[in-house]
């Protein structure tokens, strides 16, 4: 997932039209009761290191779930079966706002873009403190992997 930070001014002309700041896109993919997440490179602008969910930047006039499937497409090599809305969450710290979808399944074959992320891995509700993840993934996760499981 890669966020665009936007200068001060820009955020705040944002704001005023009721824009969100900082739009990005995730998709928690489910299969077998476990989600897919991802390993930030180590040379990641933002996190390195981290784990996240396939997802990015919502480019301009592109619709949240499109984003979250192109961002899928460009991360993993897969296309989303069955998505659906989960979430919308401006997280102030960060100061981005997230729109979350969950796939439950995909179509293609896993194939990792080594160029963002360095693994990829299913985990269950079980694992979910094993990793360290970016703002907002842990407690999308496990509002997901509960109902799941």
């Amino acid at each position: 997932m890669r966020i665009r930070f936007a200068s001060l001014s820009t955020r705040i002309r944002r704001l005023a039209r009721g824009e969100d700041p900082n739009p990005t896109a995730a998709t928690i993919v489910i299969e077998d009761g476990k989600a897919l997440i991802l390993k930030r490179g180590p040379t990641a602008p933002w996190y390195p290191n981290y784990w996240n969910l396939p997802g990015g930047g919502i480019d301009p006039g592109e619709s949240p779930k499109a984003a979250a499937k192109r961002e899928l497409e460009e991360e993993i090599g897969i296309a989303p079966r069955n998505i659906r809305f989960l979430d919308k969450v401006y997280d102030h710290k960060e100061d981005f706002t997230l729109w979350t979808y969950v796939a439950e399944g995909y179509r293609g074959r896993l194939l990792l873009d080594k160029s963002e992320n360095t693994e990829y891995a299913w985990v269950g509700p079980e694992d979910i403190s094993s990793y360290r993840f970016v703002p907002q993934v842990e407690r999308l996760l496990q509002k997901v992997l509960r109902k799941a499981a």
